[in-house]
């Protein structure tokens, strides 16, 4: 997954291959100082040819990566970071516009929110949504460990499995039972 706007690559692309110098090119925070420079004090197309590729590529593979509790700090309205398949996103921004109220986004904060994001069917097009809020990938062992069931509830919860089966046996017996009492029912009329 890259790690700038996917049309932000393609402004550099174009201006690469049409030969503009400098062309609607701001060096971003991350990007070296070097790497800035190559660009900024590019006057010719060949020093274009190679500054440009080199910064698209330091774009993409820049990530940083945080510690859950770092990531766990941003869980208020206007600094909210979420934890969704190892990356971190900042969507800060976004909860004014997220279809699900920003209740629903600060509910998962502080926690891996894998589960329940996955959990509301998301589409393709707000999967994509994802790259603009990216920020960087967290320590997969910095996450703290999901404690197991108990084993009141584990016992509660095969019970209530146990239940839904018994359910389902006793939807098919007991038409059978009320079709053998009745011929059985017949049986004795006609035999007096």
């Amino acid at each position: 997954m890259l790690s700038c706007n996917t049309a932000t690559i393609f402004i550099k692309l174009y201006c690469y291959f049409a030969g503009y110098r400098n062309c609607l090119w701001t060096p971003k925070p991350k990007a070296t100082a070097a790497a800035a420079a190559k660009v900024k004090n590019s006057h010719t197309h060949n020093k274009l040819f190679w500054a440009l590729p080199l910064i698209i590529f330091e774009e993409m593979t820049d990530r940083r990566v945080y510690v859950f509790d770092e990531v766990a700090r941003h869980h208020k309205r206007g600094d909210t970071w979420l934890i969704i398949s190892g990356k971190v996103y900042d969507v800060s921004l976004f909860l004014d516009d997220h279809p699900g109220g920003d209740e629903a986004l600060l509910a998962v904060t502080g926690k891996d929110a894998t589960i329940d994001f996955d959990e509301q069917n998301h589409s393709e097009e707000a999967r994509k949504m994802l790259v603009d809020y990216y920020i960087g990938d967290v320590d997969i062992s910095t996450l703290p460990v999901e404690h197991e069931d108990t084993t009141e509830e584990a016992a509660a919860s095969a019970g209530i499995q146990t239940f839904g089966g018994l359910v389902k046996i006793l939807q098919f017996l007991i038409p059978l039972i009320i079709l053998g009492l009745a011929l059985a029912l017949r049986q004795y009329k006609n035999k007096e």
